[in-house]
């Protein structure tokens, strides 16, 4: 059997033979292979050296963004490999690209090109329809290990047992999930040392027949919340998706896993444990607030890692990405109608007038129309003041000012860091991480949560 995936490649939008153009015409349909490395993958497309097809592809490539290399790329005739239905390279990202004088076979050349992630469509599993599995990376064992004990042995047999009382699924849409450890054991009788490897994994469970879309939603939207608890970039390097007109794979390679020592809730005075939380109400309200909270735990996760100025700023951006809702101020009450408030306005204009020149009445007058409209209008509180009473966040009992929190803003985003004091900053951001989390907290449905406004 061979080692590699065996297809044709296209790319329909392109055309490569603008660059190294005294060469013969390259064709529109390559054969590829795809190879699958350990944390790696791998795409050589085979050409006729003539037509200088690598080095027009690795010209073209020096133009586009690597993030959406995968949009220009058609795939057939997959079904040469056993049980294969379709190879989707859609959202593959580009990073790396090689090509060489080496890189021939059977008199044709080969460039190769190194993508994040691949996904199979295979004939579906009848035994394994409306189960699914996602393969953690790095980070994702700090999820797993809470739910097993240490191995235990007597008698020559040895196994792992879920902590009690945490062997339960939990509930999300149309399915069930619980975080679980794969096992995977090597062996010698030569040896006296077996090794036993624990890979995190979400197991999925469908109560009746879902689409890929809500599969890998539910999926995505448990890996979020976990990212969040854990304070840590969660993320899937292997999926199997058992559908009934299809078994799904996707491989992903293994991206750096950056971990922070402090996961769980504390700092907002939540208490949960994560068997807890995963119990808790929060799967609603967090599919319906997808997009906002990706956006806000990406960023949440990220601010953990940079330096304090970044810091800053990152965390300010995710009270502004939870706070987009426009705001309309309440009107004064009227002891006249329309037509005669209207009659009391132009007399007003008349007395205003008197107190400019004439040649400049036509000019005032415009600007009269649009001040006038907004008279019945009370002024409205600072947008961001209403936003954090709306959330049950009194601004009085911040250690910083809103007001000092948008000065710290204006002069770190306008380079005057030298009006920044290192102590308030230092302050702010500690705030900052407390409301975030909150915001996040909150747009989860989650309201067991207090503020605390002690910072040292």
């Amino acid at each position: 059997m061979n080692d590699y995936y065996l297809f044709d490649i296209e790319f329909p939008s392109l055309d490569l033979n603008n660059y190294y153009i005294k060469s013969e015409d390259a064709n529109t349909v390559h054969q590829a292979r795809l190879y699958l490395f350990q944390n790696e993958i791998e795409v050589r497309i085979y050409y006729n050296p003539k037509t200088y097809f690598g080095e027009k592809l690795g010209m073209w490539s020096s133009k586009i963004n690597w993030l959406v290399f995968g949009s220009y790329i058609k795939t057939s005739k997959e079904n040469q490999n056993y049980r294969l239905q379709k190879i989707d390279l859609n959202n593959a990202k580009l990073t790396g690209l090689s090509n060489s004088t080496n890189y021939i076979e059977n008199h044709l050349k080969y460039i190769k090109i190194k993508i994040d992630q691949v996904k199979f469509y295979w004939v579906p599993a009848k035994e394994e329809v409306n189960t699914a599995e996602f393969y953690l990376n790095e980070s994702g064992f700090d999820v797993v290990k809470h739910f097993y004990s240490i191995m235990f042995g007597l008698d020559g047999e040895f196994n792992f047992q879920r902590m009690k009382g945490q062997d339960t699924f939990y509930k999300i849409g149309k399915s069930r999930f619980r975080p679980e450890f794969n096992f995977n054991y090597s062996d010698d009788k030569d040896k006296n040392e077996v090794t036993i490897i624990k890979e995190p994994k979400l197991q999925f469970e469908f109560t009746e027949n879902i689409s890929e879309k809500d599969a890998c939603q539910y999926a995505e939207v448990v890996r979020l919340v976990l990212s969040f608890y854990c304070h840590s970039n969660i993320d899937f390097i292997y999926s199997r998706i058992n559908l009934t007109k299809y078994k799904i794979t996707i491989h992903k390679t293994e991206g750096k896993s950056l971990k922070v020592t402090r996961g769980g809730l504390w700092a907002f005075k939540n208490h949960m444990n994560i068997h807890r939380f995963l119990l808790a109400n929060w799967q609603s309200k967090t599919v319906k607030n997808f997009q906002k909270i990706s956006k806000a735990i990406e960023l949440f996760n990220q601010s953990l890692l940079v330096d304090s100025n970044s810091q800053f700023l990152i965390r300010y951006n995710i009270i502004e990405i939870c706070n987009n809702e426009k705001q309309s101020g309440t009107k004064f009450k009227k002891v006249l109608d329309s037509k005669a408030c209207q009659k009391k306005y132009n007399n007003a204009l008349k007395l205003l007038l008197d107190t400019i020149s004439e040649d400049e009445h036509a000019e005032f007058t415009n600007k009269w129309k649009f001040v006038s409209s907004k008279l019945s209008t009370k002024p409205m509180k600072s947008p961001l003041l209403s936003f954090f009473e709306n959330q049950n966040l009194n601004p009085i009992d911040f250690p910083v000012s809103l007001n000092e929190i948008k000065k710290l803003r204006d002069n770190i985003v306008h380079g005057s860091i030298k009006k920044v004091s290192s102590e308030k900053l230092r302050k702010a951001n500690i705030l900052l991480y407390r409301i975030t989390g909150i915001l996040i907290l909150n747009l989860m449905g989650i309201s067991e949560w207090e503020f605390n406004s002690d910072i040292n």
